[in-house]
């Protein structure tokens, strides 16, 4: 939608606010130089210069078209997909961090947008339709679960998280098909990994309270299954989330019966569902011992 935005000359900069109210186009909000439209927002500006000379693609702006429809079509027909995935990530990344400068006066730190810019990346590869950064044998594994038996002690969980920073997450304990306990809790996070792995950390602690030392954790969050598993590195992973997922690390090592397991969404609708209401109406219900869930 950005990318269509910015070849239709509809991003919302100085130039197109002046063009509708038809008086001159104000200097750019950040340098206070050049005139504030789409190009120089996002590519000409020294900061903008700045960042992309350090991004991932190594984009050096004074090469690029004058027009914006033009730089979008040109590095789309020299990009390969993956690359172009990038630049439109990190095109994004920037807005969002000069978006927090006009408004919000936070100064604009290159090296946050390249890492912000590498975790949308990182994670739009991990989707459940694009598993291209997972190993092979892995993706091959996540594929063919269907289904875990619910056999001894099994806990469910689930995060759910808002743009804004808005987040809820929930998890459920078993012993085989019947409910023991139920939790909810809200706050913010930094991305739905990390109200992900939020829900995991809630869920072994709640597990630990009551003494569990073996217990099946369920997620359908293929990312941190991975990290748990070892098949991917925790420094790789969004760097937003990366004190709490440390946090789930160690405690899996410090409790070997602990295991956890990919299921999909499907498998675990009432913890989705307890999740987004946590988030939605701000709910803290910890270590609630019920014989059912509440109404959803």
């Amino acid at each position: 939608m950005f990318l269509w935005k910015l070849m239709h000359d509809a991003v919302p900069v100085r130039s197109v606010f002046a063009r509708v109210l038809r008086v001159a186009t104000p200097p750019c909000e950040i340098c206070g130089n050049g005139t504030d439209d789409p190009v120089h927002a996002l590519f000409m500006c020294p900061k903008a210069e700045q960042c992309w000379l350090t991004s991932s693609i190594g984009l050096r702006v004074h090469a690029l078209p004058v027009q914006a429809r033009l730089i979008v079509r040109m590095l789309s027909q020299h990009l390969t997909e993956p690359d172009f995935m990038k630049f439109a990530n990190h095109m994004w990344a920037f807005w969002k961090a000069r978006c927090k400068e006009v408004y919000e006066g936070a100064k604009i730190n290159v090296r946050q947008v390249n890492s912000t810019a590498h975790s949308y990346t990182f994670i739009a590869n991990l989707t459940d339709t694009v598993r291209t950064s997972l190993p092979r044998s892995t993706r091959e594994q996540y594929e063919t679960v269907h289904h875990i038996s619910m056999e001894g002690n099994t806990c469910k969980m689930d995060g759910s998280y808002h743009s804004q920073g808005q987040a809820g997450w929930a998890y459920t304990l078993y012993l085989g098909q019947q409910i023991l306990e139920y939790g909810l809790n809200s706050g913010t996070a930094a991305s739905p990994l990390h109200a992900e792995s939020l829900a995991m950390l809630q869920s072994l602690r709640a597990a630990i309270a009551r003494g569990w030392d073996t217990a099946t954790f369920l997620t359908d969050c293929q990312v941190l299954t991975a990290v748990i598993k070892g098949s991917l590195a925790a420094d790789t992973v969004d760097w937003k989330a990366y004190t709490t997922i440390l946090q789930v690390i160690n405690i899996f090592k410090q409790h070997q019966g602990f295991v956890c397991c990919y299921v999909p969404r499907a498998s675990l609708l009432d913890e989705h569902h307890l999740a987004n209401r946590a988030r939605i109406f701000s709910l803290n219900t910890l270590g609630y011992s019920f014989p059912s869930f509440p109404p959803i």
